[in-house]
């Protein structure tokens, strides 16, 4: 611990670490972990297998190294740390200004969070959008907020995109600019929706462009799928265990070939069975839904063929819903769900759109037709969405589809669940008419909402 220890005492007593310290501290944290838990990659898997977390990392780092615990921006770079030991980062490193920051005195569209971990892949990716649709910050700025930073109806400190170096920066702030609009996202998954609450409460004349009300409603998978079915639009048949009998679900159950079991506000995988059987039914408890299982088309991964979702971004400009960008996320195992939460990954559309198969692993070659119907399947459920919600729809939703495959070799989307605080921004790629896109970004017509929002 020589090394570790004759780094860490080259801060001396300084209250804030100064921009030439800052890598030292992380290298001296990572090999103190490494000497404590072994090699980098190895730390990764147990902090993936659950044998090592956060908190435990957290709290032996400070045990420690006590000055992380005397201040925020110490416990910022120790959350930093942690973010480039649990997984390798999808944008540039956020850089921790020591003195504190004048923003320009112009109008500001707030993305407030309240997860910190991996934050930066969240916000990078908009932030870089808003860059290239208003260069000039005088129309409008989009800034990073921690809820915790939020004070007064305003903020002491942000995350900002910086123009020199196309980076991130953090910083405290001495006069903060007029938030003129916000938008919640990347929540702690434990209490999201008190969190998004929360947060409007603490800006309460700041119209929100996805309000708690309506992403509360699009958090409610009974909800969501009953308003689909109402619209005539292909969805899984379900039954939610709040409505219905014990008699009922056996005999929605023995109707189906296969079955999903899943709570209704579930996120990430959680708490979700796949059946093979009506005799597999598991003792239900309230405010779950019983699914039948949609989506036969695979991803070809190089062990065997696996479930797969299709996420899209959708934007919701005026009356029209726009699909923008998106992603997909493949299984970990051909017996599994197609969720990261559960150990899959995430491909972009690309990947995914040259390696669908069918169940027996047989390739299937889509078409341009087959992309579109996609396509026009999504906007079609934020249209019908925002026709039940009205003004509390969230103006930009992440749409969850499933892909069946009909003899014909047609594909037939399926409609699965929304989000109204979508992620996995850094994994979005543009959209093309005729198929996946690998340009990088979010969205687009957005920033042209807030700005006639903003202006007038």
């Amino acid at each position: 611990m020589g090394d570790i220890d004759s780094a860490w005492l080259n801060m001396g007593n300084r209250i804030r670490p100064s921009q030439e310290y800052e890598d030292e501290v992380r290298r001296a944290l990572l090999a103190c972990f490494s000497e404590s838990w072994g090699p980098i990659e190895e730390i990764r898997l147990r902090m993936r297998a659950g044998e090592v977390n956060r908190r435990e990392m957290r709290a032996f780092a400070e045990s420690r190294f006590p000055l992380l615990s005397q201040g925020e921006i110490w416990e910022r770079l120790l959350d930093l740390t942690l973010d480039d030991l649990e997984s390798e980062r999808l944008c540039p490193e956020v850089q921790l200004l020591v003195q504190p920051m004048r923003l320009p005195n112009g109008p500001v569209h707030a993305l407030v969070f309240s997860a910190f971990p991996h934050v930066a892949n969240e916000l990078y990716p908009l932030l870089v959008d808003a860059y290239v649709s208003e260069p000039d910050a005088a129309s409008f700025q989009v800034i990073g907020i921690h809820e915790e930073w939020l004070i007064n109806g305003g903020f002491r400190r942000a995350i900002f995109f910086n123009e020199e170096d196309q980076g991130l920066i953090e910083a405290d702030i001495e006069e903060s600019p007029l938030i003129c609009s916000a938008q919640v996202l990347a929540l702690n998954l434990r209490e999201e929706q008190a969190s998004h609450q929360r947060i409007e409460a603490a800006l309460p004349n700041v119209p929100f462009i996805n309000p708690s009300a309506g992403a509360a409603k699009l958090d409610d998978k009974n909800w969501t799928g009953v308003c689909w079915r109402d619209a005539g639009l292909p969805t899984p048949d379900f039954l939610a265990t709040d409505s219905a009998t014990p008699e009922t679900l056996q005999r929605f159950a023995a109707e189906h070939v296969s079955l999903v079991v899943k709570p209704v506000d579930g996120t990430e995988g959680r708490g979700v069975i796949l059946l093979q059987s009506a005799g597999d039914l598991p003792a239900l408890t309230e405010n779950m839904l019983i699914m039948a299982e949609r989506g036969n088309v695979r991803f070809a991964a190089e062990h065997s063929p696996v479930r797969c979702t299709v996420r899209l971004n959708v934007c919701l400009d005026g009356d029209r819903a726009v699909a923008e960008s998106g992603y997909a996320q493949v299984a970990a195992t051909a017996a599994d769900i197609a969720s990261v939460g559960r150990g899959g990954k995430i491909v972009s559309l690309p990947d995914l759109w040259s390696h669908l198969c069918r169940t027996d692993g047989s390739s299937i070659i889509p078409t341009s037709t087959d992309w579109r119907r996609i396509c026009d399947l999504a906007t079609a459920g934020v249209t019908a969405l925002a026709a039940a919600l009205g003004m509390s729809m969230p103006r930009l939703a992440g749409i969850d589809l499933l892909l069946d495959i009909d003899e014909q070799d047609v594909l037939h989307p399926v409609l699965l669940e929304a989000n109204g605080r979508p992620s996995g921004m850094c994994h979005s790629r543009y959209l093309t008419p005729d198929g996946p896109g690998d340009e990088p970004g979010v969205t687009e017509h957005l920033w042209k909402i807030i700005r006639t929002q903003i202006t007038g």
